[in-house]
């Protein structure tokens, strides 16, 4: 591992200890890129089932090139006992994440990962994407995928 890769996982471990606590870990820590231009944007999903209202895993992504950016449904983690399946486009809104910065998201929000950037020859846009979770908690990952949710008109 390089010593740049090391600090930015060091920099990610410190922010979700002081935005979620100390009994937090890092768990499935990849670097994702697109690797084609043509490569669509991820369907609509949550990363834990809608019924595991207790969990507190959430999402993270890092950005180590310019023009990350995710997709998602503000508010829609909530509430938890009675979370909504079916979202109208105009509800998807799109958040650009800066290099240097680090976007924390509730693994029960639905959001979409972006698709390739049109032109773009060979790996762009690389980052760090990982689960945050309390080691004691299972994991109960959506397992209905992109069928759970509905993305209308």
């Amino acid at each position: 591992m390089s010593n740049r890769a090391a600090q930015v996982l060091d920099a990610s471990q410190q922010l979700v200890h002081e935005r979620l606590g100390q009994s937090v870990v890092l768990n499935d820590v990849v670097m994702i890129a697109d690797l084609q231009a043509d490569l669509s944007r991820q369907k609509l999903h949550r990363d834990i089932r809608k019924d595991n209202a207790n969990s507190s895993t959430h999402g993270l992504l890092v950005p180590l090139a310019h023009e990350a950016r995710l997709h998602v449904v503000f508010g829609s983690h909530k509430p938890r006992q009675h979370l909504r399946s079916r979202f109208s486009v105009g509800e998807v809104s799109t958040i650009n994440v800066p290099v240097g910065s680090a976007l924390l998201w509730d693994g029960m929000l639905v959001h979409a990962g972006d698709g390739g950037v049109p032109g773009s020859q060979g790996p762009s846009r690389p980052r760090l994407h990982c689960y945050v979770e309390n080691p004691e908690e299972p994991r109960l990952f959506d397992d209905e995928g992109d069928r759970g949710i509905k993305e209308l008109p």
